[in-house]
Parts: structure tokens; C-alpha cells; sequence
């Protein structure tokens, strides 16, 4: 039975690669056929997925979280993707408008998806004091129409950032929830 399958494995071989050597230029060689489907000549090879409703476009905000967010979706898609370093790079570049395009444009030094990081960064993110990373996380109240799952985990981000404890972080989120008995 064996040997009935390694002959047919070896007639359906003959077969390829007589089909390779009709399909190719004669100056080919076994060897050079051969080698077409060896790993060491691969040439990596992307499908360009539509990324626009998983990453957005950056048009300048100055909200830190926005930006994180934006480089997040960026970096999660390209370790997904198995996207090269400067495939990284043009991705970003491809989502960025006006006036961030022109920024990056400038930019001449910024050579890898790591400098490009760093230097957006250094332009877009603004370092919050502790006084206002209270008083955004105090005014974060749930409005009428915020689900208080959405509400919940944007305040429990707000408390993490203060480093709260978990009783700190209880009363700040129950100070903010909407009380249905008000209406």
C-alpha cells in the first residue's frame, strides 16, 4: 500500500515538473524551477486590507487620548498584518490631513515608524498636570444619552491615570453616574 502511494507521488512530481519545464523558458534550468518554490527567494508579498474604518485619519486634535487611540490602531494592524517597518510608516502617512500631512512632510529625519512615534508625539501630545487629569476625570459625568458601560470604563481609564485606588475609584464613579430617580 506504501509503495502504491510513494509511486503515485513520485509520477504526480514527474508530471509538475514536466509541466514546469513546458510552461518556462527553455534556458531554465531543473534546478532554477526548483528553486522558484524555495523559501530562500520568497518575496514577502502584502494584501492592503481597507484600514479606514479601523484606523481613521489624524487631522491635528490635540487630545492625547485621540492620538494614543490612533498610533494604537496603527501598531495593532501592523503586528497583525505582519506589516514591514516603512510599510508602517506610509500607513500612517496615508492617514494623516491637514495640517499633521504637511508636518510630516517637513519632517525629513523621520526614517522608521519608531522616529515617527517619538516626534509626533514630541508635536501632538500635550503633557497633562495632575490638577488637570482631576479635573477632567471629576467633570466626566454620564450624560442621558451615554450607556453607563461606555461611562464606566471612560472614567475607569481617568482613574487608572490618577492611580486610585480601588475605593478612590469607586466613589469617583459613582459620583458621576446618572440617578434615575432625578428625572
Amino acid at each position: 500500500m506504501l509503495d502504491m502511494f510513494a509511486s503515485e507521488n513520485r509520477r504526480r512530481d514527474e508530471i509538475f515538473m514536466g509541466l514546469i519545464n513546458r510552461l518556462t523558458p527553455q534556458e531554465f534550468t531543473s534546478n532554477q524551477a526548483n528553486s522558484i518554490f524555495s523559501n530562500a527567494n520568497a518575496v514577502p508579498f502584502h494584501v492592503a486590507a481597507d484600514m479606514s474604518k479601523i484606523i481613521g485619519s489624524f487631522d491635528g486634535d490635540k487630545d492625547t487620548r485621540i492620538i494614543e487611540k490612533w498610533l494604537q490602531a496603527i501598531n495593532s494592524s501592523a503586528r497583525l498584518n505582519f506589516w514591514l517597518n516603512n510599510y508602517t510608516l506610509q500607513t500612517a502617512r496615508a492617514y494623516l490631513r491637514s495640517p499633521p500631512i504637511f508636518w510630516f512632510d517637513a519632517k525629513k529625519d523621520i526614517d522608521s515608524w519608531d522616529s515617527f512615534k517619538i516626534e509626533f508625539r514630541k508635536t501632538y501630545t500635550q503633557v497633562e498636570s495632575l490638577s488637570e487629569k482631576w479635573d477632567r476625570m471629576r467633570a466626566r459625568k454620564q450624560g442621558k444619552t451615554v450607556s453607563i458601560m461606555s461611562y464606566f470604563y471612560e472614567k475607569v481609564e481617568f482613574c487608572k491615570k490618577l492611580s486610585l485606588t480601588f475605593d478612590e475609584a469607586k466613589e469617583e464613579i459613582l459620583n458621576g453616574l446618572l440617578s434615575k430617580e432625578i428625572e
